[in-house]
């Protein structure tokens, strides 16, 4: 009854695949970022400092959190292959 529902196209798979990881992936960095901010950031007052003309919370706490998502998250999409 629904196979026709179910049945999506390789390619649209594909895209809705990538989407679905990106979305994941943003949602988690932003999320994780803007905790640090408020937190850390705050508590040690890295968001009005700078360093080149660079925010020195941007320094900090982005390669942080590229750590703790690869680190701790597995990001997975419902359109895999698996």
């Amino acid at each position: 009854m629904f196979k026709g529902v179910l049945n999506i196209n390789p390619m649209l798979k594909k895209v809705l695949h990538y989407v679905s990881m990106c979305g994941t992936y943003m949602m988690l960095f932003g999320i994780i970022f803007l905790l640090q901010k408020y937190t850390i950031g705050i508590i040690f007052s890295l968001n009005h400092r700078s360093f080149l003309n660079v925010p020195l919370d941007i320094l900090f706490f982005t390669p942080s959190t590229l750590l703790l998502i690869k680190r701790f998250f597995k990001i997975s999409s419902p359109y895999s292959n698996d």
